[in-house]
Parts: structure tokens; C-alpha cells; sequence
């Protein structure tokens, strides 16, 4: 790179604080005659074309030529010493490319090596890699020796060229997160550059700017830069209208509400199924859509929404149901109803063959004609069971009766009772049905049953003999009926 001369040049002093303007001669370079500046101990040539990120010179080199005179018959002098060199970055830390003399004068060349292990810091000590690499990251001014006797009368730039490292290679660095560039000179593009006090290394740092790794920023404070990634908001935490995701943690995807063609995307909008997983649901879709993602024609409407151009359009039936697929209007089998005819009637339930409805058939138990569409099973009403509640429940009995609770007696064998006759099971001698009363020629209820008759019987022959030794004979006034007499 050659750089202009003219007036891009200026004299310096050392320490680049004061300036001056030098002459131009009619080739267009620049000189300085030394009563033009007496009493400055040192001074340079200082431009600032050679600035900002410089970092591709690094390996190669500055070579500049000179022209410098003394006064005739000075003779008394002797040659100053100072660095050829000098390399100024933003922050101001200043190298210096080591302290050499001049005696001949005439034309010079300088040529200076972009390399460490020839650079001094101001402190006088040398100039590592890195701090080379930091001030080549943001040049501010390039600075040429211009002053080499004390007798010296004139000088004059000649050119001036940066040459890049020899046979175009150069190095590539491996750079942490947030940096980029050759050698990680420069902030990637979701990073801020945070300038670092002068003299550090390395002089600047790159910290992520606050907008979730979305966008740029010029400050770590400052608003971001326009959103990418389908994002939105003042620190792009948003995704975009017709997007679904978490931008804090990822990116934003387009919605496919189902498809992502404009002409099957149903939905402007959709949202994440949950915090975890990436499952997503349409939000909006229009009337005639049904399903998470449009993909389903609603009731009254058919079409075919998954396939590209397709739609879902409402049937044509005057009201009637439809097939999904093709739109035929669709005439319901008996006893169904329903858009898709996929309902059965009241009083009706899936009980036949292949699904069809038949009848509840409920019975007297039930406490209406209705019934449950998949099971069949009908709603009883108290002390009723069974499917069509045409039998008694448990504890229940007498179907004819309305399925009282069982009133079995004290001779039953158990609570129960026959649930169609409501039939008590009785002990030996308890009258069916309901075990409360001794069977004819039986006596003395108890839970154990009644006693029979053969008892009663020695009972009467005993009573005769009692009433034949007390002289009664006519026995016409007693009853031969066995009767308990305990």
C-alpha cells in the first residue's frame, strides 16, 4: 500500500502534540526547512492515512525514503538517535521501532519490520506480539523520523509504502466467542467493543450486546440494531408475527399452518405447544379449520388443506353433511345423525354389527328411553339394574312389584331375596315368600324355623290321657287340630 504525500504529511514533535504544516514542492512533496521550526528538539513525519484496522500489514514491513541535508560548512555537529519509526493506536500507546543514527546525508531509506523484537513500548520495554498486534488493530497515525543531525538544514519525503507479509500468507487466529477477524481484531456483529484502559492488553474487549444474539449494538447499553433471525422488540425477545420459538434461548421458525406455501398457510400466527420441545400450534386458524395446525376441514366443510393449492371449502347440502374428502352430500343411515353422521339418535346406541345404532330398549327400571351412544347402558332408577334396568338390584326383589327392598322375616336363611319373584330363601317350617309365618301345621317361629307336626302330635296324645285320668270322656269340645299350647 502506497500512501500520499502531499499534504497528508505534517511535522510533529516526538511526543505528537504540536503540529506544523510543511511546504509542498511541485512534485507534489512534502519538505521542511529546520529554521522553519527552531528550537524543537525532535520531530517527525506524522500522517493519519494510515489508520484504523491495519492488522494485514502484520509480517510485513514500512519503507519510506528520505532526503536530508546539512548547512554547507557546518562542521561542527554530530548525528542525533531515535527511533526511524513510530506507531500510534487510538488509545494512544505508542511503539517505537528501536533508537538508531544517520551520519551520511542524502537519500535514506528506512525500512522498518512490522514484526515483534525490533518495537519498545514507551517504558523501553520491547514490544510483545500481542501489543504489536493491538496498536496494528486501530491505528491512529504512522510517524517517520524526519530529524537526523543536529546541523540539518532541510528534509524531505520522498514516498512512503506498507507492504503486507511476503508471498500473501498470512496467519489465522482461533478466535473466542465474540471476536472475529484474522487475528480476533474485531467485534462479531452481536458483540459491543468496550475500549480498555490504555497500555492493556489486549486493548479493547468484546461483550455480547443485550439483544439476545439477534442483533448488533453500537454500546452494551445503547438499543439494538434491526432484529434478524425473525425476531422483534427492543431487545428483539420477540419472534415475528407467523413465527413460533423462544428467542431468548434460540431462534424464530416460520409457522406451517400446515403447509409452509403461502397458499396453505391458514394461521397468521402460532405459538409453542409448551416450555419444552419444539411442538407448535396454530393460533388463528380460520373458520372451516379445525386441528393444531389447520390441517383438518371443520364440520360442514371439506377440502383437503395438507396438499398444496388445496382448501377447505363449506359443503353444498343446504345445511346436510357432507364427506370430508369430497364434498358429496352424505344421507344418514337409520337412526344416526350427527355432520358426518357419526352420532346416534336419541334412544339409540352402537350395538349393532359393524357400529350400528339399535335400540336402548330400556326397560320399566329406567328413568328414561335414553341410553349411553357407546355403551348402551340406560340410567335406572333406585333398587333397578342391568343394562335396560329390566332386573332388581342386589338387596331388591319383584320385578312385578317395581323391585321393593327384600322383606325377608326372622326364618330367612339371609337378607337376600330372589331379584324376579323377590322370593326370601326360608329355615325348615317358615312360609315362603317372605319367611314371617310358620307353614300350616307348624309353630313357634324363630330364626331357626317353625317346629312340625309329628311334634304336636305325642303333644295331644299326652293331653288325652291327662283329660281321660281327670274324667272328662267327651272330647267333642277340644279341637283335634294340632294347636301349640306353650
Amino acid at each position: 500500500m502506497v500512501l500520499p504525500l502531499g499534504d497528508a504529511w505534517l511535522i510533529s514533535d516526538l511526543e505528537a502534540k504540536e503540529t506544523y504544516e510543511p511546504s509542498v514542492d511541485d512534485q507534489g512533496k512534502p519538505f521542511l526547512i529546520s529554521y522553519e521550526i527552531e528550537g524543537w528538539e525532535n520531530y517527525y513525519w506524522l500522517t493519519n492515512t494510515f489508520n484504523g484496522e491495519q492488522l494485514s500489514a502484520y509480517g510485513g514491513e514500512v519503507r519510506a525514503t528520505l532526503f536530508w541535508g546539512v548547512a554547507r560548512g557546518d562542521t561542527g555537529g554530530s548525528p542525533t538517535v531515535g527511533p526511524d519509526v513510530i506507531l500510534v493506536s487510538s488509545d494512544g500507546t505508542r511503539l517505537t521501532y528501536s533508537n538508531t543514527s544517520h551520519e551520511m546525508p542524502g537519500q535514506l531509506e528506512l525500512v522498518v519490520s512490522l514484526l515483534e523484537g525490533s518495537w519498545y513500548s514507551d517504558l523501553g520495554d520491547m514490544a510483545s506480539r500481542s501489543q504489536l498486534l493491538d496498536v496494528l488493530s486501530d491505528v491512529r497515525a504512522l510517524m517517520l523520523r524526519a530529524y537526523f543531525h543536529n546541523d540539518q538544514d532541510e528534509v524531505r519525503l520522498e514516498s512512503v509504502e506498507v507492504r503486507g507479509a511476503g508471498s500473501g500468507v498470512r496467519e489465522r487466529c482461533s478466535c473466542p466467542t465474540g471476536y472475529e477477524g484474522a487475528h480476533c481484531q474485531r467485534c462479531a456483529w452481536t458483540h459491543a467493543r468496550l475500549q480498555r484502559a490504555p497500555g492493556t492488553t489486549p486493548s479493547f474487549e468484546c461483550v455480547p450486546c443485550p439483544c439476545n444474539m439477534h442483533a448488533s449494538c453500537r454500546t452494551v447499553d445503547g438499543p439494538c440494531g434491526p432484529c434478524r433471525h425473525n425476531t422483534t422488540g427492543l431487545h428483539c425477545e420477540r419472534c415475528l408475527p407467523g413465527h413460533y420459538g423462544n428467542p431468548v434461548q434460540g431462534s424464530c421458525k416460520p409457522c406451517a399452518c400446515p403447509l409452509y406455501l403461502p397458499s396453505n398457510n391458514f394461521s397468521p400466527n402460532c405459538a409453542l405447544a409448551s416450555a419444552e420441545g419444539d411442538d407448535f400450534v396454530c393460533t388463528q386458524c380460520p373458520d372451516g379449520y379445525t386441528g393444531d395446525h389447520c390441517e383438518l376441514c371443520d364440520v360442514g366443510y371439506w377440502g383437503s388443506p395438507t396438499t398444496p393449492g388445496g382448501s377447505c371449502q363449506p359443503c353444498a347440502c343446504g345445511g346436510a353433511p357432507c364427506r370430508a374428502d369430497t364434498g358429496r352430500c352424505l344421507v344418514c343411515p337409520p337412526h344416526t345423525e350427527g355432520a358426518r353422521c357419526d352420532q346416534c339418535q336419541e334412544g339409540y346406541w352402537f350395538g349393532g354389527e359393524g357400529e350400528e345404532c339399535v335400540a336402548c330398549a330400556c326397560g320399566r327400571g329406567a328413568l328414561s328411553g335414553a341410553c349411553d351412544a357407546r355403551t348402551g347402558r340406560c340410567a335406572c332408577a333406585h333398587g333397578w339394574a342391568g343394562r335396560t334396568c329390566d332386573v332388581c338390584a342386589q338387596g331388591y326383589g319383584d320385578v312385578a312389584a317395581g323391585c321393593p327392598a327384600c322383606r325377608c322375616g326372622v326364618a330367612a336363611l339371609d337378607g337376600t331375596c330372589e331379584p324376579r319373584s323377590g322370593a326370601c330363601e326360608c329355615a325348615p317350617g317358615a312360609s315362603p315368600p317372605h319367611c314371617d309365618v310358620c307353614l300350616p301345621a307348624h309353630y313357634a317361629l324363630s330364626d331357626t324355623g317353625c317346629l312340625g307336626e309329628s311334634l304336636c302330635m305325642v303333644t295331644l296324645v299326652f293331653f288325652r290321657l291327662e283329660l281321660h285320668v281327670a274324667g272328662v270322656y267327651n272330647l267333642d269340645n277340644y279341637n283335634s287340630k294340632c294347636q301349640p299350647f306353650f
